[in-house]
């Protein structure tokens, strides 16, 4: 403050060190101000060639930064993805921010669907349903107006007819009539099956098409069953499989190709979901994964593949027995699926008479599908469009093990194979 004192003593003040300076109260520095103030008197502007002290340094710094624009705002595209950016690492008081950005945006264009699409590869769309106020309980027929809208929009999002709905939905909104509580409207309806998978349906538990008619005509056009015209065209569509071809001779019935039947099955599974990777056990007890794809080596005998090498696993057994005439079944499975023991997952290959268990019969009886199975061993099977290796196994009881395998049986000192 150069006007504090005459000019003599301000410029002493100014060269002494600031330790040194004389004290002055506050009291004193707003009465001089006050009357530099009245008198009009101009501030000192130091020049270019004196030395500024402190104080002066920082007034011209400020009045810099006064006189400087301000810089120009990012545009709202930059800020935006800048935001979306570093959406991991927003603070929950940032979010809070984010959250009422969206609504302020929600709210003004109030767009009639929102959709989303999940990392996971699910897409979801939420539409905007206007709602009034109703009475809480209504007659029949409002109920079935209700009923039907609210069928349209679940069918919409369902692979279901809308009329299959609107039965399970008239009986979940009477419900709520009739006692408090939360009213839930089904949005995903169950998938309707195919007529291929409704012929294997009615193949597999063994129903007439006459009964399949009834049973449709007791149900409506509603269940969404084939009519018996459409069954029988999926039936000679499925007959007509490769994997499905048969042929007999004296003794007995036969399938054409194990591998047009296995790699059907597997396809099926594939196409179900339902398909399972089975991995075997390492030294150590813990299962080996799948890092290596199967490769043909034609020129090379066939050697037991890797356990890391992509497969599949094939049981191979016979069993004889039945009621009446004793029969030999020869079956193959895949342990690929929940459930690889069920007679449904089950491939049966031949069945035939069979009166006598010995070594030489069961070789006769099996002997036919050697050369079959040795060639899925050597070239692997087709599983989704990729080759996989094929890992046998042999499966029954303990009397057709021994034989097949020429184990003379079993006794005290060698009680397994």
């Amino acid at each position: 403050m150069p006007w504090l004192w005459p000019t003599a003593e301000a410029a002493a003040e100014a060269a002494a060190k600031p330790n040194e300076r004389r004290k002055v109260c506050a009291a004193c520095r707003s009465k001089a101000d006050r009357r530099r103030w009245a008198s009009g008197a101009p501030r000192s502007v130091p020049s270019p060639e004196a030395p500024s002290g402190g104080l002066d340094l920082l007034s011209s710094v400020a009045a810099e930064q006064a006189a400087a624009p301000d810089p120009p705002l990012p545009s709202p595209t930059i800020a935006l993805e800048a935001l979306m950016a570093r959406y991991d690492t927003l603070i929950p008081s940032e979010l809070q921010l984010f959250e009422a950005l969206m609504e302020t945006h929600l709210r003004a264009v109030r767009p009639p669907h929102i959709s989303f699409s999940f990392r996971n590869g699910v897409n979801r769309r939420y539409e905007l349903v206007s709602t009034r106020n109703r009475k809480k309980v209504v007659n029949t027929r409002q109920m079935l107006r209700r009923a039907s809208a609210v069928a349209r929009a679940a069918g919409n999002a369902t692979q279901s007819d809308t009329p299959a709905c609107r039965r399970a939905i008239v009986d979940i909104l009477s419900a709520a009539q009739r006692r408090e509580g939360v009213s839930v409207v089904p949005t995903s309806g169950q998938r309707r099956l195919t007529p291929r998978e409704q012929a294997l349906f009615l193949t597999k538990h063994q129903l007439s098409q006459s009964k399949w008619s009834e049973l449709r005509k007791a149900l409506g056009k509603e269940s969404g069953l084939a009519s018996r015209e459409v069954i029988r065209t999926a039936l000679r569509s499925i007959a007509a499989e490769a994997g499905r071809q048969v042929w007999t001779d004296e003794r007995g019935a036969h399938l054409v190709s194990l591998r047009d039947a296995l790699e059907c099955l597997l396809a099926e599974l594939v196409a179900s979901g339902q398909f399972r990777e089975r991995l075997v056990r390492g030294p150590d007890g813990q299962p080996v994964p799948h890092t290596t794809t199967f490769r043909l080596v034609p020129e090379l005998p066939y050697e037991q593949h890797a356990d890391d090498v992509a497969d599949i696993h094939l049981c191979l057994g016979l069993d004889k027995g039945g009621g009446g005439t004793s029969t030999a079944k020869l079956v193959a499975t895949t342990p690929n699926q929940a459930h690889p023991m069920s007679r449904s997952n089950s491939i049966l290959l031949s069945t035939m008479p069979c009166d006598s268990d010995n070594n030489a019969d069961l070789h006769e009886m099996i002997g036919l599908w050697m050369g079959d199975v040795q060639e899925l061993l050597d070239n692997g099977v087709t599983v989704d469009g990729k080759l996989r290796a094929v890992r046998l196994f042999l499966t029954g009881d303990l009397a057709f093990l021994s034989s097949f395998l020429g184990h003379k049986g079993a006794s005290c000192r060698r009680p397994c194979l």
